[in-house]
């Protein structure tokens, strides 16, 4: 059953996204050029922040032969920092959203992710074995979880100060 379990909320999730871009297929991403150029630099950040942790990664696990078996770990963690260095950028120069994009249905798939993430990771009764955890494939359950709050706080905070500004 808990095999099950998140499978079903994966489809819960896809059918979810399937509708909300059903609902609106007209609408374009239309970016103005300030927010071109803001992604374009955030695209760099986040690609050379991933890059970066990788080579870390490896002059580590050549200096220590210990750490091979953390690589798919290694890469999921330098994977969802890349994108969030990009998210982040993005956020705080409002290069994230499009001129035209509602950001109340992301914020909905973003708590459906997050929620979906956690219950994969925390279904697992080992869960709180730090060994195990980082030597499988589990550790991106927890990555993207982790990776997707730190987002929806950002942009639950960049919304709420928006608010009070105006």
């Amino acid at each position: 059953m808990t095999d099950f379990f998140p499978v079903l909320l994966f489809i819960l999730l896809a059918a979810v996204i399937a509708v909300i871009i059903r609902r609106n297929p007209d609408t374009r991403s239309v970016y103005d050029e300030r927010q071109l150029l803001a992604r374009g630099n955030a695209y760099k950040w986040g690609f050379f922040s991933a890059i970066a942790m990788n080579v870390v990664f490896m002059i580590a696990a050549a200096t220590n032969p210990g750490l091979a078996p953390y690589a798919v770990s290694f890469l999921s963690i330098s994977i969802f920092a890349g994108i969030l260095v990009f998210a982040v950028y993005s956020i705080l120069k409002d290069a994230f959203y499009s001129l035209t994009q509602k950001r109340g249905n992301y914020m909905i798939l973003l708590v459906i992710c997050v929620i979906s993430q956690f219950i994969a990771f925390f279904s697992e009764p080992d869960w709180m074995n730090p060994a195990l955890i980082l030597g499988s494939i589990r550790i991106t359950n927890l990555c993207c979880g982790i990776t997707f709050f730190i987002i929806l706080l950002l942009l639950l905070w960049k919304k709420f100060t928006e608010n009070n500004e105006e």
